[in-house]
């Protein structure tokens, strides 16, 4: 759902004649393989109020232990080999990739 929402935001950006930038690596259920995964989704559905993104972490903290298993600091190797120097909006559910990218300049 995150990436599909990502998707629609590009379009929404590059409609109003701005570009949008899809940077996804294959690294699903934050490194820690599928079938953890789907015990954090399902975990994530029967919480109280709901999938919430204050909860997201803290959902793959109880079922794996950890909060993300990805190692974030090559994320803004990408951006700058397409030349990317200034990003108005940032859609991203890791604190981790905006600090890994904000830090590299």
């Amino acid at each position: 759902p995150y990436l599909i929402h990502g998707i629609e935001e590009c379009i929404k950006t590059s409609q109003k004649g701005g570009a949008g930038v899809i940077v996804y690596f294959r690294k699903e259920g934050r490194a820690l393989g599928e079938v953890t995964k789907y015990l954090v989704y399902n975990l994530r559905k029967r919480q109280e109020g709901g999938d919430t993104a204050a909860q997201y972490f803290n959902c793959t903290h109880t079922v794996a232990g950890v909060e993300d298993m990805r190692f974030q600091a090559l994320m803004p190797d990408p951006l700058h080999w397409l030349g990317i120097t200034r990003i108005h909006q940032l859609i991203s559910m890791s604190d981790m990739k905006y600090n890994a990218i904000t830090g590299s300049g």
